[in-house]
């Protein structure tokens, strides 16, 4: 069974590199205008192509990896916090989003297979995250102690 939902007013959060985006509390945005430009041909290329071929077979109702914001419960965030800090080594922001669209949990360890699509509801691997495709209002910008 899919994890897909139609939110409204859906409290979740997002956790991204500092100056990947330019947005203001308070403002609402809508995914229409998230497009991630194409990555150099490599192993990180590959697998978003196929993870893309893959929900098109599936489902292509189910919101695409390349126009989406990814977002996070709030028991993930400081696992995403961690994650993004050790990759980037820039201190993250975390936003408190309100959605309003469609929602898709899933977990990013499925990421090469088709299971990423039709998460197994028994497995609870650790990379816990949602795809958003709709309206989101950036709610506040958070501090990571909330997350302790």
């Amino acid at each position: 069974m899919m994890d897909i939902q139609t939110v409204t007013n859906y409290i979740a959060y997002h956790i991204h590199t500092p100056n990947q985006f330019d947005w203001s509390i308070g403002k609402s945005y809508d995914t229409a205008l998230v497009c991630r430009p194409v990555l150099p041909c490599g192993f990180k290329q590959c697998i978003e192509d196929i993870a893309e071929l893959t929900r098109e077979n599936i489902n292509p109702n189910l919101p695409s990896r390349n126009h989406c914001i990814y977002v996070s419960k709030k028991e993930y965030v400081r696992y995403w916090y961690n994650y993004f800090e050790k990759r980037n080594k820039l201190q993250p922001i975390v936003y408190k989003l309100k959605l309003t669209g469609k929602l898709f949990w899933t977990y990013a360890d499925y990421l090469k297979a088709e299971r990423y699509w039709l998460p197994n509801k028994v497995d609870k691997p650790q990379e816990h995250e949602g795809l958003f495709e709709g309206t989101y209002t950036i709610v506040d910008q958070c501090d990571i102690a909330e997350f302790l």
